[in-house]
């Protein structure tokens, strides 16, 4: 409540201007590097020299099937658990398909794929009617579904510590505006980073 307040209030100054712009990973990156955009939060994104990380928070790359689903009385499970089942995975552009990538090169587990798409209505849909599972991280799925559609999370390392990361272009200079709504995300985020503590220690001694 108190970073909604204060949002409002620089929102409230005359000539501030907030334009969101929702992309892949890799899309948002190319905008914050191309100076579209002056600040950027992406999904486990690739580090590099010309990207400081201002803050990050964890935020756990889940499994999501629907309730009738053979899979839905799972809380956890190891990716290699999963691939006998059709899934929809996000394009490839994104952060999470990157890590899944990543994941697949190193270990030699691949999803049974039968589509790819970077709408996120799309995987929704392909949930909720029970097709098969989709991957979005825990703060993405709690937005997007509701309670029949149940969330199962990935406990292989590189999913587990996955991150929500804000970011700015190292080498631009950033006006006094852009700082202070840098720092009321840091906040914000530092009271992500809180909460999934507390989340992950509940399931670890569950």
């Amino acid at each position: 409540m108190k970073e909604r307040y204060a949002v409002i209030q620089l929102l409230a100054r005359p000539g501030i201007r907030v334009k969101v712009t929702i992309g892949t990973t890799e899309e948002i990156i190319k905008d914050l590097l191309d100076n579209r955009a002056d600040v950027a939060i992406a999904y486990n994104a690739n580090r590099t020299d010309e990207i400081e990380i201002v803050a990050e928070c964890s935020d756990p790359l889940c499994a999501y099937v629907h309730e009738s689903h053979p899979l839905a009385g799972k809380g956890e499970a190891y990716l290699s658990q999963l691939t006998d089942y059709p899934s929809a995975l996000h394009s490839k552009s994104s952060g999470i398909r990157a890590a899944m990538t990543r994941f697949q090169n190193d270990e030699g587990i691949t999803p049974r794929i039968q589509f790819e798409t970077s709408s996120l209505q799309l995987l929704k849909s392909y949930v909720e009617k029970n097709i098969g599972i989709t991957f979005l991280p825990a703060s993405a799925g709690t937005f997007l579904f509701a309670e029949e559609i149940k969330r199962i999370f990935l406990i292989d390392a590189a999913f587990d510590n996955a991150k929500n990361q804000l970011m700015l272009h190292r080498a631009r200079a950033h006006s006094g505006i852009t700082m202070q709504l840098i720092g009321i995300a840091r906040e914000k985020m530092i009271t992500l980073r809180t909460n999934e503590a507390a989340s992950k220690s509940r399931r670890t001694h569950s």
